[in-house]
C-alpha cells in the first residue's frame, strides 16, 4: 500500500486538470421524465448558487483570500475557496461547477456556467437568488436557451427599477432591465415581473412581499402564481451544497490541500464523488418510483461506504487502458480512499460495461433504524481500494461514469 509522501506525489503529478475535465465529461443531468419532483411542466428545473469551503493557513494559500470574521475581528481563520454550482433540482446532483479564490465574486463564476457545451440549454428552467441578477450575467444564461425564473430585491434602495410597461392577464407585467453601466438606457431588457406576498402568522411579519423576474413572457407558458409556488425549489441547492460541504466531508473540516492547485484538485475530487452518489440515489429512487428527496443522504454515504470496505484488494494504479468516449462506461471511483471525514477520490480507474450496472436496494438507502456503519479510519490510518474485477451489485463503481484514464491521456498526464 502506497504511503502518505507517495501519494502525495502522485497528486502533484496529476494536477487539477484531469479532474476538470472527468468531471466536466462524467457530470450529466439524470433526471428522467420518469424523476419526481424534476420537472416544471416540460422543462427540467435547474438552480445556480455558490459556496466557500475553508482550506489549510498555508502560506500559498494565502492568495485565495479569506472572508471578514462575522464578530468584527478582522478576517477569518482559514482563507477560502469559492465553489459556484448548477443543481439539478429534482435530483440534488451538481452537474456542473466553477471554483475560484474567495475574491471572485458568484456572479463571475456563474458565467463559465453558460458556455457553449455546458449543461444548460433549451428545455432548462433556471433558478437563482436576488445576488445573480445583473444584465450582463441575465444576457449569458438566456443566450444559453434556459428559461429564467429569478429573484429580485424589492422595496430596498438598491432594488431594480421595474417600470410597468404592460399588465397581463394573470397580474403580472412586463417591464425592463438596465446594466449598471448603461446610463442613457439604450440597450433594455424585457422581463415579466410576478409579484406576490406570503402570509404566514408564524412568520415574524403577516405579509411578505416577493419579486420575480422570468425570461416567460407568456403567462399561458407559466400562469403567475406556478412560478411563485416553484421558486420554493431554489432551497434544494442549499441541501445539495450542505451535502457537499458538511455531510460528505464531516463537519468543521478542512480541506487539507496547502496549494492553490492541489486545493483546486481536491475540490473537483469532492464534486465527483457527491455526483457518484447522488446517482446512485437517483438509480434507487427510479426504482422504487420515490421522488429522490425521500432518500437519505446520510444513509446513502454509509451503505456505499461499508459496500467499498467491504472489498479490500490490492492497489495498483495503471492508466495504460483506452476507454472509447462514445460507449458506456460504469466506474468512477476505481480508487477510493476512505479518510477520516469520509469518502476521498483517488488515482485511478477501471471501465466496465454498462450492461454489468446494478443499484442498491432502495431499503438500504431509506431505512434509518438498521445497524450503523463501521467508523471512518482512525487518525493517521487510511485505507485505499480499487476494483479491480468486474463490479458486484451494488458497488459504488458499478453505478458511476468513468473517464479518468482517458482524460490523463488527453492532457498529457501521465502517473508512471
Amino acid at each position: 500500500m502506497p504511503g502518505a509522501s507517495a501519494l502525495a506525489e502522485a497528486r502533484e503529478r496529476l494536477g487539477p486538470e484531469p479532474l476538470e475535465l472527468l468531471f466536466a465529461t462524467a457530470a450529466r443531468r439524470l433526471a428522467t421524465r420518469a424523476t419526481r419532483g424534476a420537472w416544471y411542466r416540460h422543462w427540467r428545473v435547474m438552480v445556480v448558487d455558490g459556496t466557500c469551503l475553508d482550506v489549510p493557513d498555508s502560506p500559498a494559500n494565502q492568495a485565495l483570500g479569506r472572508a471578514k470574521s462575522g464578530r468584527g475581528e478582522g478576517v477569518g481563520a482559514f482563507p477560502q475557496v469559492r465553489v459556484v454550482g448548477l443543481v439539478e433540482a429534482g435530483t440534488h446532483a451538481i452537474v456542473d461547477a466553477a471554483q475560484g479564490p474567495y475574491a471572485s465574486g458568484e456572479q463571475t463564476l456563474a458565467r463559465q456556467l453558460a458556455r457553449e457545451g455546458g449543461r444548460l440549454g433549451p428545455g432548462v428552467l433556471l433558478l437563482a437568488d436576488r445576488l445573480f441578477v445583473g444584465a450582463k450575467l441575465w444576457r449569458q444564461m438566456a443566450a444559453t436557451g434556459a428559461e429564467l425564473v429569478w429573484r429580485v430585491k424589492c422595496g430596498s434602495k438598491t432594488a431594480p427599477k421595474l417600470p410597468v410597461d404592460q399588465v397581463l392577464s394573470d397580474g403580472s407585467w412586463l417591464s425592463r432591465l438596465y446594466a449598471a453601466s448603461d446610463r442613457r438606457k439604450r440597450h433594455p431588457i424585457t422581463v415579466r415581473v410576478i409579484e406576490y406576498t406570503l402570509s404566514d402568522p408564524g412568520r415574524r411579519t403577516s405579509t411578505d412581499r416577493y419579486r420575480l423576474v422570468t425570461t416567460i413572457c407568456d403567462p399561458d407558458l407559466a400562469p403567475a402564481g406556478e412560478p411563485a409556488a416553484l421558486y420554493t425549489e431554489r432551497w434544494e441547492v442549499e441541501t445539495a451544497l450542505g451535502e457537499l460541504k458538511t455531510t460528505q466531508r464531516g463537519p468543521k473540516q478542512v480541506l487539507r490541500s496547502k496549494r492553490p492547485e492541489l486545493v483546486a484538485q481536491e475540490v473537483w475530487a469532492h464534486l465527483l464523488v457527491h455526483y457518484a452518489l447522488r446517482q446512485v440515489m437517483h438509480t434507487a429512487a427510479l426504482e422504487a418510483d420515490l421522488d429522490p428527496d425521500r432518500l437519505s443522504f446520510i444513509r446513502s454515504l454509509r451503505v456505499i461506504r461499508r459496500q467499498v470496505i467491504a472489498r479490500p484488494v490490492r492497489v495498483h494504479l495503471h492508466m495504460s487502458f483506452g476507454v472509447r468516449t462514445d460507449q458506456p462506461a460504469a466506474t468512477l471511483c476505481g480508487v477510493v480512499l476512505m479518510a477520516r471525514g469520509g469518502l476521498q477520490l483517488y488515482l485511478g480507474a477501471q471501465s466496465w460495461p454498462a450492461k454489468n450496472c446494478a443499484s442498491l436496494p432502495c431499503g438500504d438507502l431509506m431505512d434509518l433504524n438498521q445497524s450503523k456503519s463501521p467508523g471512518p479510519a482512525s487518525r493517521g490510518e487510511s485505507r485505499v481500494h480499487q476494483i479491480s474485477s468486474p463490479p458486484r451489485s451494488g458497488s459504488l463503481s458499478s453505478l458511476s461514469t468513468s473517464l479518468l484514464g482517458w482524460a490523463c491521456r488527453s492532457t498529457g498526464t501521465s502517473l508512471s
